[in-house]
């Protein structure tokens, strides 16, 4: 009798942890999907925090600040990375993730020159670089004739999100775009970065080096291209100019240029000179 009710008892015990098993896997669960709902409910938070606040008129990410235009208010969505953030088409986002990307902006430490619609903006001696970046091609769903029309208007307005982009670093240049080679002074140049200009951009961003450090040029056409520079100041004559002026890196990066013009001219046997290149001859440095 002892015995039976012994087993009797183990058998209730049995029988309640299991209950108590399938209890807490039920609210286990039950908690994962609550973490799941909330999750996500934080993202579309964030995300209309994001709309809101370029809604208002700007948008910050870290460092860079944009206006985006009064007209995109509400058709648009901002997606973050960790090196900057794109902007999209909210029908064509929403339609495929990644689709209707409008333009965007990328803070890096490597120079780029592929021709996918990146120009670089500005840059510190430190070797940090501000890219503004564009599509080379549509980017939505093209098969929605409404939301490729928005896509279009809103493609005319990226021009304004560029103009409208503010750095918030000291000693930034902004001077990118009067430059063939912006970076060639602090920066090792590689030749696959060459590979797209022309033997007369190639002449001129050898030259630019030297100009960093007050060159004057006896070739007329390059003097008068540098004093239309910002940044030029002329002030050393040709033939006083001291090469130990230059830096290590900017005497590799002068061989480089001088083996690119060097392999452009055997690549092109039959190009016709520039005159501008020839005056006073084309290797106008020392």
């Amino acid at each position: 009798m002892k015995k039976k009710f012994l087993l009797l008892i183990m058998c209730v015990m049995l029988f309640l942890a299991g209950c108590g098993s399938k209890s807490g896997s039920g609210s286990s669960s039950e908690g994962n999907g609550l973490k799941e709902q909330k999750e996500a409910t934080e993202e579309i938070k964030k995300q209309k925090q994001k709309e809101s606040l370029a809604e208002n008129g700007q948008y910050t990410w870290q460092e860079i600040t944009v206006t985006l235009p009064e007209e995109w208010e509400g058709r648009y969505v901002i997606s973050e990375k960790e090196d900057g953030f794109s902007i999209y088409q909210k029908a064509s986002y929403n339609e495929e993730n990644g689709s209707g990307y409008l333009c965007g902006l990328r803070r890096m430490d490597e120079y780029i020159n592929y021709g996918w619609g990146e120009s670089l903006l500005a840059y510190t001696d430190e070797g940090t670089l501000y890219y503004f970046m564009q599509p080379t091609d549509v980017s939505c769903d093209s098969e929605d004739e409404k939301i490729l029309g928005e896509y279009g208007e809103m493609g005319q307005k990226v021009t304004e999100i560029k103009d409208s982009v503010r750095i918030d670093v000291s000693e930034i240049h902004l001077d990118a775009d009067e430059y063939v080679l912006p970076l060639s002074s602090i920066l090792e140049l590689k030749g696959e970065e060459l590979l797209n200009l022309s033997d007369k951009s190639l002449w001129i961003a050898r030259n630019e080096i030297y100009a960093r450090h007050g060159r004057l040029f006896t070739n007329e056409y390059l003097q008068n291209y540098f004093n239309r520079c910002s940044w030029y100041e002329g002030s050393v004559p040709a033939d006083q100019f001291d090469d130990n002026s230059l830096s290590p890196l900017e005497k590799a990066n002068l061989t480089l240029l001088t083996e690119a013009e060097q392999e452009y001219k055997r690549r092109h046997p039959n190009a016709e000179e520039d005159e501008s290149m020839s005056q006073n001859g084309m290797q106008d440095n020392p």
